[in-house]
């Protein structure tokens, strides 16, 4: 429970001065209702380390940094617990580098992007993964078959994917996603399908991802691609 291990934390931190909290979840020795069970007949949105607070605050007062202290512990139990119900099911950012191949490479430089990426757990070792995002690629200048030097019109598009991941191993992943890269400013227009296979490493919420990612019209626009990203 929140409460029992605040105690104990505070306790430890006392040493032989620790602050002597009554139990709240119990009736106290006079057979009266304790705080906690007063709140929650009274209907209050207090969780059980609540009424924690305002006894400490009554029987022996904390210094502010203390008190801070305290509200950041609860704070963090708070965010524990919450994961644990969406246990399954994560979300965050993530940013990109594209390395261009083949002749997407004769015309456009380095490419980057962000976006956000979402995953959810199936069954055993498999997920379901989905992202959408912004990429951009800076033209080049290049000389055509007379001589002529012109600037490439820079690119920018917004993928969607979707696809699976397969975990054989812990933390290491395959994956597969399909989807379509929309272009948008003034330079193009349309979609192209897009398929990228690739492998990944994941590490405390973080996401390290290596890919080959085809855009699939008038040709192929190829890269290979670096990715990261953070889910909570």
């Amino acid at each position: 429970m929140v409460y029992f291990e605040v105690k104990i934390l505070l306790q430890k931190q006392a040493g032989r001065n620790a602050l002597k909290i009554p139990d709240l979840s119990y009736p106290d020795q006079q057979g009266k209702p304790s705080r906690f069970q007063r709140a929650r007949r009274l209907g209050l949105p207090f969780s059980k380390a609540g009424p924690i607070i305002v006894n400490i605050i009554y029987q022996n007062p904390l210094s502010m940094k203390k008190y801070f202290l305290l509200l950041l512990i609860l704070f963090v139990l708070h965010l524990s617990q919450a994961s644990a119900q969406w246990k399954g099911f994560s979300l965050g950012p993530y940013g990109e580098l594209a390395f261009p191949t083949g002749d997407f490479q004769k015309n456009f430089k380095l490419g980057g992007g962000v976006g956000l990426n979402a995953d959810i757990r199936l069954i055993k070792k498999w997920a379901a993964t989905g992202s959408v995002g912004y990429m951009y690629f800076r033209g080049k200048d290049v000389t055509d078959e007379n001589g002529t030097r012109y600037k490439v019109k820079d690119l920018q598009a917004i993928p969607v994917r979707v696809g699976v991941k397969y975990r054989p191993i812990p933390l290491f992943y395959l994956k597969l996603e399909a989807g379509s890269a929309n272009y948008t400013g003034k330079n193009y227009s349309g979609s192209a399908f897009l398929l990228s296979p690739g492998v990944g490493l994941r590490v405390l919420g973080f996401d390290f991802q290596a890919k080959y990612e085809a855009w699939m019209k008038d040709g192929t626009k190829g890269f290979w691609g670096l990715k990261a990203g953070w889910n909570f």
